[in-house]
C-alpha cells in the first residue's frame, strides 16, 4: 500500500482481492498436456489477512501480483533513487541499502528486495530489479543504473526440460535486449 497505492500501480500481494478472469493462466511445457494450466491455488484464494511462511506456497513466491505498465513505474521509481514525480517513496538510506551487496552466490547478487547483475556481457551497465521461475515462467524487471533503460519480460511458456536453468532464459533475453535490441533503436 505505501508504494502500491502512490505509484497508481495494479497491484496486490493478496491474490484472493483480483478478479479471475484478469489472470493469465500458466502453462507448464514438459511436456504440455491439455488440463496442465496452473492457475492461483486455492490457498491463493483464501484472504491474505497477515505474512504467513508456513504457507507462503499458495501465493506468488514474492507475493506480489501486478502487470508490466506497474511493474515499469516501480523501477522507474528504483531508477531514480526512490523519488518519483517529485516525491520521494523511498528513502535514500533505504535505496543506499537495496542497492548495496547485501550477500552473493557464485552466479547472482542481491541487495535488499533487489538483485544486482554486474555482467558487462549483459550490460555495460549493473542492473537492478528482480526475477524469478516457477511453473515454466521466466520473468524479470531490470532497469539500467546509470541509463533508465529496462526490460520487463513476462514469459509463461519456459520449458522446464533445461533440467533447472530456466534462469539463463533470462540471461538470453537480458542479453538480447540490452546488447541487440536497445542498440538498434539508437
Amino acid at each position: 500500500i505505501k508504494l502500491f497505492e502512490p505509484l497508481g500501480m495494479r497491484a496486490t500481494l493478496d491474490a484472493s482481492t483480483l478478479d479471475e478472469s484478469l489472470i493469465m493462466p500458466i502453462s507448464r511445457v514438459l511436456p504440455y498436456k491439455k488440463g496442465n494450466d496452473v492457475t492461483i491455488t486455492k490457498l491463493g484464494r483464501t484472504p491474505l489477512k497477515q505474512p504467513d511462511p508456513l504457507r507462503h506456497f499458495g501465493h506468488t513466491a514474492g507475493a506480489m501480483y501486478t502487470d508490466a505498465p506497474s511493474l515499469a513505474r516501480l523501477l522507474t521509481l528504483i531508477g531514480s533513487g526512490g523519488v518519483i514525480d517529485d516525491k520521494r517513496l523511498i528513502s535514500a538510506e533505504m535505496m543506499t541499502e537495496m542497492t548495496k551487496v547485501q550477500s552473493s552466490t557464485p552466479t547472482r547478487t542481491y541487495g535488499l528486495g533487489l538483485v544486482l547483475l554486474t555482467r558487462p556481457g549483459i550490460s555495460e551497465h549493473r542492473l537492478l530489479g528482480h526475477q524469478g521461475f516457477a511453473y515454466g515462467c521466466v520473468d524479470g524487471a531490470f532497469i539500467e543504473e546509470s541509463t533508465g533503460r529496462m526490460v520487463i519480460f513476462l514469459n509463461g511458456g519456459a520449458s522446464e526440460a533445461r533440467e533447472g536453468k530456466l534462469g539463463l532464459v533470462n540471461k538470453d533475453v537480458l542479453t538480447w535486449a540490452f546488447r541487440k535490441e536497445f542498440p538498434e533503436w539508437m
